[in-house]
């Protein structure tokens, strides 16, 4: 092999790398919730979520293990305050190319207890399922 076609080759490794990165089957789970027909998963690379803006995944899984089609999600959080207005933020859920999945970059202001709610509406129906999480 030349020399040329070494560093192109390493090159392609470089550039490819960061989206390797981003496949799902590298993602944690943070947290999974039951659901009629399977579950709600919200995922990300570290497994937890940062006070900032976050990079987040939220799946629909069936009990069959493979994505459920939803045709309608919405993600919001709150995090009380003792004593004054819960801290709230809606979530803009993305689709991502493949049905049951979503992307979003929620934005979490303050660190600890907050609460999230995910809406959603399934071939059999609409639902919801709630997370309890802390904001590290």
């Amino acid at each position: 092999m030349s020399r040329t076609s070494l560093v192109l080759a390493a090159l392609a490794v470089l550039i490819a790398a960061p989206g390797c990165a981003k496949k799902t089957s590298d993602l944690q789970v943070i947290i999974s919730n039951p659901i009629a027909d399977g579950s709600v998963v919200l995922k990300n690379r570290s497994g937890e979520l940062k006070q900032g803006t976050n990079d987040l995944v939220v799946e629909f899984v069936g009990n069959g293990g493979k994505l459920i089609s939803v045709q309608k999600a919405t993600l919001s959080g709150s995090m009380p305050v003792p004593g004054g207005t819960p801290m709230g933020t809606a979530v803009t859920l993305q689709p991502s190319d493949e049905p049951g999945r979503f992307t979003a970059k929620p934005k979490l202001d303050m660190r600890g207890d907050w609460q999230f709610t995910v809406d959603f509406v399934l071939p059999s129906g609409p639902g919801q399922s709630f997370f309890s999480l802390t904001v590290k």
